[in-house]
This record gives C-alpha cells, structure tokens and sequence, in this order.
C-alpha cells in the first residue's frame, strides 16, 4: 500500500513539474511570437520604403524621385532601421537610386 501511495505521489510531482515546464515554455513561444510579430511590421515598413525606391525612379514615373527625396528616404532608412538597413546592405541601394545605370 506505502508503495504505491509513493509511486502515486511521484507520479503527482512528475506532472505538477511537467506543467510548470510548459507554462515556461507557453511564456516563452509567446515572447517569441510577439518578437517575431513586431520584426515582421518592421520589415514590412523597410519593404514599403524600398517600393518607393522602385516606383519613383522607373522612368515616367508620376512622382520622379529627386535628390532630395533621396536623402530624406535614405535618412529614414539609416535613422529609424538601422538594424535592417546594415543586415540588408542597403547602402548598396542608394548606389543604384542615386547613380542608375
């Protein structure tokens, strides 16, 4: 009787232990997705800057993109997605925006 009132209560102490370590790792994907969300919008922003890129510098376009308009852009990229703007090279961008070919 003892033995089996021990294995009943180590079996109580596995699961109470199993479910604390997936309450961990429930709070841990969680944080991880709310990370992931918010670099997706963020690249999603990088990624609407550089159609802009695209849009204004095809030839007719209706809003040609100046110089100016150039720097402002770049500035943005540099000041506001430093990480993305180092990760992605996109000084190699202003090369093409800047001096086409």
């Amino acid at each position: 009787m003892t033995c089996m009132l021990r294995v009943l209560l180590d079996y109580c102490r596995y699961e109470r232990d199993l479910t604390v370590n997936m309450e961990h790792e429930c709070g841990r994907l969680e944080k991880l997705c709310s990370q992931e969300s918010q670099q997706i919008d963020r690249l999603t922003q990088v990624l609407n800057l550089l159609n802009t890129f695209d849009e204004r510098s095809k030839p007719g376009a209706q809003h040609p993109l100046g110089l100016e308009e150039c720097v402002r852009l770049f500035s943005q990229l540099q000041e506001e997605y430093f990480e993305e703007y180092k990760q992605y090279d996109l000084v190699t961008l202003s090369i093409a925006v800047v001096f086409p070919w």
